[in-house]
């Protein structure tokens, strides 16, 4: 607006002192005084006509500027409101798992399923630990996976379809199972094994996932079994300065009573599970 002002002014100047020489007798001097006096208000009066299309412009940008920062502001709360959104589902779900976790009893089996586990120990000694008081048998994954990978190997294979037939048959299916895939704290770095396994987190559930489909497809109802992955957070020992510590490498596998029923003296004696004595429950606190 100022500027429009400036140039109509300039123009009006213009013309009445034209008008005026017409009007009266005037040298030559005067008369190329005049004109040039024009045409310097003419060129300024262009150049102000540049300067405030070019404002005109950055105005107009400044202003489409703004449009899309608050398109892209509305777009970031967005996304925030649905990553929390995500986080409370992740955290109801974690709250979920401590619950289940703490209604089931871990403890001493019975003797048949212990007998049979202990029998499983002796024969793969090498893959597998087994600990009768928690009813939990440890697979090192240095043995029981190819190096990076959730694939089983064979021996390990076989090892995981024998204690199949010792949960699908008996008293040991009157168990639900529980599968904790761990790692060490060493990063991930090949190529190969991110495209699969980004973190440590993903790795050790993928192990738990494969452990409970050789179960599965030996015979053991899947509806039975639960997986998780700790990653690199539950170690059994410190690890290293490189994160390289094979111990910490592993699956454990937990039998559990469906509701923290826990062995009775006489089944734990003779193998029978007496489903007419009330219920009772224990529990391991995890440090």
């Amino acid at each position: 607006m100022l500027n429009g002002m400036k140039c109509n002014g300039l123009r009006v100047a213009a013309v009445v002192t034209l008008a005026a020489l017409a009007g009266g007798c005037a040298s030559q001097g005067e008369v190329d005084g005049v004109s040039r006096s024009n045409r310097t208000l003419q060129s300024r009066n262009t150049e102000l006509a540049r300067q405030l299309e070019q404002e005109q412009q950055l105005t107009k940008r400044q202003a489409d500027q703004l449009v899309r920062n608050d398109q892209a502001i509305s777009e970031l709360e967005g996304n925030n409101a649905n990553l929390r959104s995500q986080l409370e589902q992740e955290r109801d779900a974690f709250r979920g798992f401590e619950s289940r976790l703490q209604g089931i009893a871990f403890g001493p089996l019975d003797a048949e399923t212990d007998r049979a586990l202990a029998e499983l120990q002796r024969k793969y000694p090498d893959i597998i630990k087994y600990d009768a008081q928690r009813g939990m048998l440890r697979f090192s994954s240095d043995l029981t996976f190819t190096s990076g990978s959730a694939d089983v190997k064979p021996e390990a294979g076989k090892s995981l379809e024998q204690l199949a037939g010792v949960l699908k048959t008996g008293a040991g299916a009157s168990y639900e199972i529980l599968v904790v895939g761990h790692t060490d704290a060493q990063r991930i770095s090949n190529p190969s094994t991110t495209a699969k396994h980004p973190t440590n987190m993903h790795l050790s559930a993928h192990r738990a996932i494969a452990v409970r489909d050789v179960l599965r497809r030996a015979g053991v109802p899947s509806n039975g079994i639960m997986i998780a992955g700790w990653g690199e957070h539950r170690p059994i020992v410190a690890n290293n300065s490189t994160g390289d510590t094979p111990q910490n490498r592993r699956v454990e596998i937990f039998l559990t009573r469906p509701t923290g029923v826990a062995i009775t003296e006489s089944e734990s004696a003779t193998g029978q599970i007496d489903r007419a004595a009330p219920p009772t429950q224990q529990y391991e606190t995890t440090k």
